[in-house]
């Protein structure tokens, strides 16, 4: 069941224009998703360290989601199955400079390890 609603999901991923993100990093394993009401932003730490994919932002403890970002909703809930899961993931961030979240790179799409 949660295969076929990842499958979903990522085909739903595939079909939005994903402007800026060509930059992928490598399958990862999710050590914590957190929403921040007070940001506005929703972030997401691997185990082990972050890639440094777009150089622009300056904080490297965390990868980021902006909450008002129209494909917010599948984003998150791509992340939060994953993470119950346990499948890995591969972020696709933002390489345009400046376009940062909090000073943390900003994701673009989530790719799901099957």
């Amino acid at each position: 069941m949660i295969k076929t609603i990842l499958s979903v999901i990522c085909a739903a991923l595939v079909t939005f224009n994903a402007m800026g993100a060509n930059r992928q990093t490598a399958y990862m394993s999710i050590e914590m998703v957190r929403a921040s009401q007070e940001t506005g932003t929703a972030y997401v730490k691997p185990v082990g360290s972050i890639e440094i994919k777009n150089t622009s932002c300056s904080s490297t403890d965390l990868y980021a989601i902006s909450m008002s970002d129209s494909h917010f909703p599948t984003l998150y809930s791509t992340l939060l199955a994953a993470t119950a899961s346990k499948r890995q993931i591969r972020l696709w961030i933002s390489d345009l400079p400046g376009d940062c979240l909090v000073s943390r790179q900003r994701i673009r799409v989530v790719d799901v390890k099957y």
